[in-house]
């Protein structure tokens, strides 16, 4: 199934080309054969220049996370009056 907007394009070799988010101003994302079922994924990434790689070039959508929730995801957190519980998963030894 697919939504309704959309947005495929037939080329001249009958192969049936998909667009990121139905936006044909952009080179497509997948392809499917003429005659397939499936789309494969068309690869868009420029070449990396691995001598001049700039790690901040990744990490402007990151920021640091506060110590206080990193504790929290850390240790599970209880009730004050909430009873010690083991609840891990426990599997019978096969001999």
């Amino acid at each position: 199934m697919f939504p309704g907007d959309f947005n495929i394009t037939v080329d001249e070799r009958g192969d049936t080309l998909m667009y990121p988010e139905g936006d044909r101003s952009v080179p497509a994302s997948g392809k499917m054969p003429n005659g397939g079922y499936f789309f494969d994924c068309i690869i868009r990434q420029e070449p990396l220049d691995e001598e001049h790689l700039n790690p901040e070039d990744n990490t402007e959508e990151f920021e640091p996370i506060a110590r206080r929730i990193s504790i929290t995801w850390s240790r599970p957190q209880r009730k004050p009056n909430e009873p010690r519980r083991n609840r891990g998963v426990r599997r019978n030894r096969v001999r």
